[in-house]
């Protein structure tokens, strides 16, 4: 339901800047929320310095957030590009959380990402396969 109104009140009936601008707000909302893997392996909590005094979403609102991001990707298909620079890190971090919900909805981002940049789709999967494949041999080594 959250979703909808998001969406259909507000995200489709904005020009092309606006949602620009929304995406923008969402991905740092995103980004306030989860948390990143630290050199040490650890978890830290990612904050950037002017999202200090910013509400953390929970998991649910994070994944109406997730869902929001991947509908305004697709409505604005290559006008989003100047996003994924940022988008990109934050829905890496939230393919780590611990709710399976979030997850799914980065994966759903990462299609949606796919679906209006596929170069970067690809670019991602070959990255992930690296990854896969340094753990998988850091796992037989043990």
């Amino acid at each position: 339901l959250a979703s909808n109104v998001v969406r259909k009140g507000i995200s489709e009936n904005l020009p092309e800047s606006s949602q620009l601008m929304i995406l923008r707000e969402l991905t740092s909302a995103c980004r306030s929320s989860v948390s990143s893997t630290a050199a040490d392996g650890g978890t830290v909590l990612a904050r950037a310095s002017h999202a200090e005094n910013q509400k953390h979403l929970n998991r649910h609102q994070l994944q109406v957030a997730l869902i929001e991001i991947s509908h305004v990707i697709v409505a604005l298909g290559e006008a989003g590009a100047s996003t994924l620079e940022d988008l990109m890190p934050v829905l890496r971090d939230c393919l780590s959380h611990t709710d399976h919900g979030v997850r799914h909805e980065a994966a759903a981002v990462y299609a949606a990402i796919t679906q209006a940049f596929p170069s970067e789709g690809r670019v991602f999967v070959i990255v992930s396969l690296g990854s896969f494949a340094a753990n998988l041999d850091a796992i037989q080594n043990l």
